[in-house]
C-alpha cells in the first residue's frame, strides 16, 4: 500500500466507563458522511451474518442487578464483526510501531496510587516527571483549589 495515497480512519464506541477504537487505512478518501454511511452498510452486514448463524456469541450481556443475562444488542458487541466487513472492503487496520498507554485514573503526585492496575510505562511516567514542576503544580492546585496533595 502507497503509503502517500492512504488515507486514516476511525471507528469505535464510547460510554461514560469504556472505550474502544480502531485505526483504519484505506487507499479512497472517503468524507465524513461517506465513512459513516459506508460504518452502518457494515453493520447491516454484521447483522446479517449474526442472523443468519454464521456469527455466533455477540448479542447479549449479564445484567448485575437483575443478576441474569440479557438479551442485548450493542454496538459495543459487534464492532469486532464490522471492523472485520470493513475488511472486506479494502480498509486494513493500522499497525503501530510502538504505543505510550498508560492508566488513566492513577494521581500523578502519588507513584503508589493504583498501584496493581499500573504497567511498567506507569511507573516510568512518574518516576519521569520533573519534580520541580510536579511541586510548582501541587502549589496551583492548593492555591487555586484548596486542595492537599
Amino acid at each position: 500500500m502507497n503509503t502517500e495515497k492512504v488515507h486514516y480512519y476511525e471507528i469505535g464506541y464510547h460510554s461514560y466507563e469504556e472505550s474502544e477504537y480502531y485505526q483504519l487505512v484505506h487507499e479512497r478518501k472517503f468524507s465524513k458522511k461517506g465513512f459513516e454511511d459506508i460504518c452502518i452498510e457494515t453493520c447491516n452486514a454484521a447483522l446479517e451474518k449474526i442472523a443468519s448463524g454464521e456469527i455466533k456469541d455477540h448479542c447479549g450481556y449479564y445484567d448485575a442487578i437483575a443478576e441474569k443475562p440479557k438479551a442485548a444488542l450493542t454496538f459495543q458487541s459487534i464492532l469486532g464483526c464490522v471492523v472485520k466487513e470493513l475488511e472486506s472492503k479494502g480498509f486494513r487496520q493500522i499497525t503501530f510501531d510502538a504505543n505510550c498507554v498508560v492508566f488513566g485514573w492513577a494521581n500523578l503526585f502519588d507513584r503508589e496510587d493504583w498501584k496493581d492496575c499500573k504497567d511498567e510505562v506507569d511507573f516510568r511516567l512518574v518516576d519521569g516527571l520533573d519534580k520541580k514542576v510536579l511541586e510548582k503544580v501541587s502549589e496551583r492546585l492548593r492555591r487555586d483549589h484548596k486542595v492537599e496533595l
